[in-house]
């Protein structure tokens, strides 16, 4: 390692030199650094060509920073975004953030989690050698001053692996995201066609129903649009019912952050190129009022289904069933090879999808008290307790989460329940 050049309004963290080329780690951690950044950040992404970074571009990241981080004095996180450059250039983003626990253990975690839903890094594989990545990312988690790296859904065959496959601690499940891999069709009405003839036959049905009751229509919002905004509005509130109703944890979607932030997301459907970008709302509405919502991500030829909503009034109906079959049709018009139902466990899935791609969560500790915290609660206990509520009755569910509201004294409403007893790290303004 050797001594490296401070670049403009950056943390200088480690230098390198590999194959007579010289490296550089940086850590930015402002709104002004970041904000200076993004472009380079932007034609990052452009080159990597990878999968699975939807949750670590620049607009996601940097406008989770603006809606979730304001300008006061207690703040929930410190964000930490590593960028690793050669010569000059940047060819590694990490966006990472530094939280603590509510029992005071501090993490450095996936840069917007839990909202983001995959962790990994936007890298020019091109420019940067798996073992330079390993040392660099350890240099970073030695930086952060944290007990532990706690990594949520890391994608199979991503760089981030590298690291976690030398040092991490596996959780004792893994998960699989559930996709249609649409480029292995010629067009849809292949794909369609190969379907079980009573598949087919369900999906006539339900969507026969609801064009009997009115006027059915479909619409497709760009992230920006006024349509858009009122579409993540309406899609939240529509997915707490369901949550209240099947007795889940509604905490995370009924922060006004996460409607904040969502709704400013960024989007273009029309698009120089043939493939739509960014944030995207589907709307199936019936008599001009939507019943069914999905709010999308486009990378590309990926597109991830984020959030799927439909009206719990019309839950006999199958309302997200049928607006997930135009959906469907959509994204092969829109140029997407690869449908990405993400990894959340579902049985519905395997009736939308034809492939699956293995997603590992992993913890790296850092000290004892991180290796203890790693080792216990987050590869085993909190897994097979998750595992244990997700299998339990709805009643039981909503029976449990109301006992352990009383008890905690917690709401689902405000930003203030989510970020409780964390303390703030740090300032985002210079």
């Amino acid at each position: 390692m050797r001594a490296a050049e401070r670049h403009p309004s950056a943390s200088i963290v480690a230098g390198y030199e590999f194959d007579h080329d010289s490296y550089s780690l940086e850590c930015l951690k402002t709104r002004t650094e970041l904000d200076g950044f993004q472009k380079e950040w932007r034609e990052l992404e452009q080159r990597c060509g990878e999968l699975f970074i939807a949750f670590q571009t620049a607009d996601w990241c940097l406008t989770w920073i603006r809606s979730h981080l304001h300008n006061t004095m207690d703040r929930p996180a410190e964000p930490l975004v590593f960028v690793v450059r050669k010569n000059g250039e940047a060819v590694l983003v990490w966006p990472a953030m530094k939280v603590r626990s509510r029992i005071g253990v501090r993490l450095l975690v996936s840069l917007s989690s839990p909202l983001g839903q995959y962790s990994n890094v936007v890298v020019d594989r091109s420019a940067i050698s798996r073992r330079l990545v390993t040392r660099a990312l350890r240099d970073a988690i030695k930086f952060a001053k944290v007990d532990a790296a706690a990594l949520d859904a890391i994608p199979d065959g991503s760089m981030l692996q590298a690291l976690t496959k030398q040092r991490g601690i596996s959780e004792i499940f893994h998960k699989e995201s559930a996709i249609l891999d649409i480029g292995k069709r010629e067009d849809m009405t292949s794909y369609l066609d190969a379907l079980p003839k009573k598949t087919r036959r369900q999906r006539n049905q339900r969507r026969n129903k609801l064009m009997r009751m009115g006027e059915l229509e479909y619409r497709v919002h760009s992230g920006g649009s006024a349509e858009y905004k009122y579409l993540i509005s309406r899609a939240l509130e529509m997915k707490n019912e369901w949550l209240r109703q099947t007795g889940r944890n509604a905490q995370t979607l009924s922060a006004p952050s996460t409607v904040r932030f969502l709704g400013e997301l960024s989007g273009d459907l029309n698009t120089s190129d043939e493939f739509a970008n960014g944030a995207v709302a589907h709307g199936l509405y019936l008599d001009d009022k939507p019943i069914a919502i999905e709010i999308g991500l486009c990378q590309g030829k990926h597109y991830y289904v984020y959030l799927g909503a439909f009206d719990w009034s019309f839950r006999k109906y199958s309302p997200g069933k049928v607006q997930m079959e135009y959906s469907q049709k959509w994204a092969h018009e829109a140029g997407v090879h690869v449908y990405d139902f993400l990894g959340e466990p579902a049985d519905y899935k395997a009736h939308w999808t034809n492939t699956a791609c293995r997603i590992q969560s992993s913890h790296i500790p850092a000290s004892l008290l991180g290796l203890a915290y790693c080792a216990t609660w987050k590869s085993v206990l909190r897994p097979v307790m998750k595992s244990g509520f997700a299998k339990l009755d709805p009643r039981y569910r909503k029976m449990l989460i109301a006992a352990v509201t009383a008890v905690t004294g917690s709401s689902a409403e405000g930003d203030q329940a989510i970020d409780k007893g964390r303390k703030s790290a740090g300032s985002l303004d210079t």
